[in-house]
This record gives structure tokens, sequence and C-alpha cells, in this order.
């Protein structure tokens, strides 16, 4: 199979939002259905827990779980994915004196090619970010409340600390990953302005409202974040 759309990092950052944006869509459905559910279940020991009603949206809400952290993990290392391809291809591309992105003033402010492979991914962002005089406080706050505790947790768990782990997990919510998300959005659409590639509107949407209509995800004006 010939994936004949891409043709550079940026390309699939694309497709790694899209399927964050997806996942994040089947979480806010689910999580629905099992706050709905849990709506039903009686105390645990009281006279109506034994009915069969309850007893099979309780059977519903184990298979909502499995299925809510799998949409909760796949989302958030899509979206991470996203970010990390991002900023490698602001930087891949600044410093490729081919590239119809390459800029000599912005370049001179910045690592070279060797020092830039060396850095960690936060501090890819955060350098770049601070070279270029961007406001780092919405990369901050996804760095906060979704790479550091969900992240990393997802992706490189660690037996001694299970249990700790497990409560962490225990905490995510729709409303944590939409919120982390628009973050880490807001810091994307800053870095690529600052690059003179400004996201587009249509019809005075925004490309973070955009992305949620296309995948039936409410646009949330209130958040709340670290």
């Amino acid at each position: 199979m010939r994936f004949d759309f891409i043709n550079n990092t940026w390309d699939i950052a694309h497709e790694h939002w899209h399927n964050a944006f997806m996942l994040l869509s089947e979480v806010y459905k689910l999580e629905c259905l099992y706050e709905n559910n849990q709506a039903w279940i009686p105390k645990y020991g009281s006279t109506e827990w034994w009915n069969s009603q309850h007893l099979k949206k309780l059977s519903e809400n184990h298979i909502l779980s499995k299925n809510l952290f799998r949409k909760y993990s796949g989302s958030i290392l899509f979206f991470q994915a996203m970010m990390e391809s991002l900023i490698n291809d602001a930087y891949e591309n600044i410093l490729n004196p081919h590239s119809t992105k390459f800029n000599e003033e912005i370049l001179q402010t910045l690592h070279n090619k060797t020092e830039y492979k060396n850095l960690s991914f936060e501090s890819k962002w955060e350098n770049f970010l601070k070279k270029l005089n961007i406001d780092s406080s919405d990369f901050k706050k996804y760095k906060i409340n979704i790479y550091k505790p969900y992240r990393n947790l997802i992706a490189h768990p660690e037996l001694q600390k299970r249990d700790s782990n497990i409560s962490d997990l225990n905490n995510l919510t729709f409303e944590i990953l939409y919120n982390g998300f628009f973050a880490g959005w807001k810091a994307y659409k800053d870095l690529y302005e600052a690059l003179g590639l400004p996201h587009l509107e249509y019809k005075d949407k925004t490309s973070w409202e955009i992305m949620c209509e296309t995948y039936n995800i409410p646009v949330f004006k209130k958040l709340t974040l670290i």
C-alpha cells in the first residue's frame, strides 16, 4: 500500500491529530453512557443491589470502563505523537535551507541540528518557544495536565509505582483530556503562527472548533486547567 498523502513530518502530525480527535469523540460518547448507567446503580449492599436490571448495568459498565481506558490511552498517545511530530517538523524545516519554511533569522536563534537531536520532547518545545518569544503557558498546561501525569504513565508504566499509577488513571476523564488537548492545540497554533503558518479559520470558527465539530465533540467555553 502506498500512502501518497504523506510527504513530510507535518503530514504525519495531521493524521495523528485526526486519530486523537476521533478517539476523543468516542471517549465523550462512552463516558456519557457510563455515567448514565452509574446513575441507575444503587449503593452496594442495598436491597435493590441484586435487581437484575441493576446487575445488567453493572456488567455493562465493566465493559464500558475497559473500552474507555482504551480510548483514553489511544487519544493521549496519538495527541502526544502529534505534538512530537509538530515540533520536529518546525525544527527540521527551519533548519533546512531547501525548505520553503526556512528562516535564516530564526535559525540564528536556535540550537544547531546536533544539539537539537539531543533535546527531550519538552525541551524542544520550551527551547523553541523561548527563542521565538512565544508565551509558553499553554504548552506548560499541556505538559502538566497530559504529558506528565498520563502520557508517561501509559507509555512507560512502572510496576514499582503500580498503586499510584492506578490511582492517577482513575482520575482520568473526558474533561481532563479536552482541556489538556485544547492547551496543546493552542501551543501548536501559536508556534506555527510565529513561523508564518497561521491556522485556517472558516466562517469565524477556529481550527479547534472546526476539529471538534468534525468529530461531533461539544465545544466547551469554560476550561479548568492547572
